[in-house]
């Protein structure tokens, strides 16, 4: 029996009871009555208590999202309820739109025959550009959604708007994951001053990180391109405090295995004997998978860790992001053994874990039917 059969029942006992002992059937009733007044009042009291609970962890959940995008949102998920897929992407653009502004959004994600380098945002509805942008959409809204009451968020807006979409792009994807992983991110200002020129902190407990992300062109590996990059970023962090160091590089720098991690262990080998500057540096890539008429995009850490820094950290975990549906070899070996069943998991959305901004939808809209 619920709270509310409980209140209903104990309200009619007691008002008979209440009658029985007015119309003069015995004291026993007027016990009955005083009974059942304070098993009704406990329990009311208990029932409003889960219910503000439930209700205040509702506002919380709404309030944290500005009123005009949160009504964006509901209204466009609500327009292609059922279809998965249409709403990840659809509240992509809603977020994208509402965080970038116009031009932004214009010029990077309408569909165009001039379209952007990175983001692909081609017209061409066959094109093998189409599953690469929807997958930088995607994660890009998602980026912004996780990181929107971090502090100076406003400031990793700037540099969308006023600068390069690959490198805005990498940091955002980079920072999300430390606030998907439970840190407090300050996005920096930039200065230009040595030292203080690096793109977040990443707070956790007592522990503070200054991340640096850097995203590679497609050019010629060797051991020199990457001794430059780390010894250029070197001077940027601050040396007070631990520090790491993320490499976005091209997928095909990973083709040939063998070649690139020698590259990558002397380069960074070497980088490491001569200065404690970086807690770990981590090469960060996206794989793509063929799936028949589709494709399932994953991203790939391979962390180089300092065996001495200068500012050690407890718990370095946090540099293997473990996503178990979207793990490149938990796809690999599906694939492998059920392509069929994973393009169907795909179809539906459930490559990857639900981005940021679906949930809170999800939620708000259920949250918001029971509270109506």
């Amino acid at each position: 029996m619920n709270s509310t059969k409980v209140l209903i029942v104990c309200l009619v006992v007691a008002m008979v009871s209440l009658w029985a002992a007015q119309a003069g059937y015995g004291q026993f009733w007027s016990w009955v009555a005083y009974g059942c007044t304070i098993i009704g009042g406990v329990t009311g009291f208990a029932y409003a208590i889960i219910w503000f609970s439930n209700y205040k962890s509702y506002k919380d959940r709404i309030m944290g999202v500005p009123a005009r995008l949160a009504n964006e949102l509901i209204k466009s998920g609500d327009t292609y309820a059922g279809d998965l897929l249409g709403q990840r992407l659809r509240l992509a653009y809603v977020v994208i739109h509402y965080y970038l502004g116009e031009q932004w959004f214009n010029d990077k994600v309408c569909l165009q025959d001039s379209f952007d380098p990175f983001m692909l945002n081609e017209h061409d509805e066959k094109g093998e550009n189409r599953w690469m942008f929807q997958y930088r959409v995607e994660g890009l809204a998602d980026a912004l959604f996780e990181l929107r009451n971090c502090k100076n968020f406003d400031v990793l807006c700037d540099r969308f708007r006023n600068g390069d979409a690959k490198s805005c792009h990498a940091e955002a994807k980079t920072a999300s994951v430390f606030a998907k992983d439970g840190f407090e991110v300050e996005v920096v200002r930039l200065t230009g001053k040595r030292g203080e020129d690096f793109d977040f902190v990443a707070r956790k407990a007592s522990q503070e990180i200054s991340v640096e992300v850097t995203a590679k062109e497609d050019a010629a590996l060797t051991v020199k391109t990457i001794a430059n990059t780390l010894r250029k970023k070197r001077g940027q962090v601050p040396a007070d405090r631990a520090a790491i160091l993320y490499v976005i590089i091209p997928e095909e720098w990973t083709e040939d295995g063998p070649t690139a991690d020698s590259v990558f262990s002397e380069a960074i080998g070497n980088h490491f004997r001569n200065s404690k500057t970086f807690n770990a540096v981590s090469l960060v890539w996206v794989n793509k998978i063929v799936l028949g008429e589709g494709r399932a995009f994953a991203l790939a850490y391979h962390p180089f860790e300092h065996p001495s820094p200068r500012h050690p950290i407890g718990d370095m975990s946090f540099l293997r992001p473990d996503h178990p549906r979207g793990d490149l070899n938990t796809l690999r070996g599906r694939v492998k053994t059920d392509s069929e069943g994973l393009e169907r998991e795909l179809e539906g959305g459930h490559g990857e874990p639900p981005p940021s901004y679906l949930e809170w939808y999800l939620l708000a809209s259920k949250t918001d039917n029971e509270h109506s």
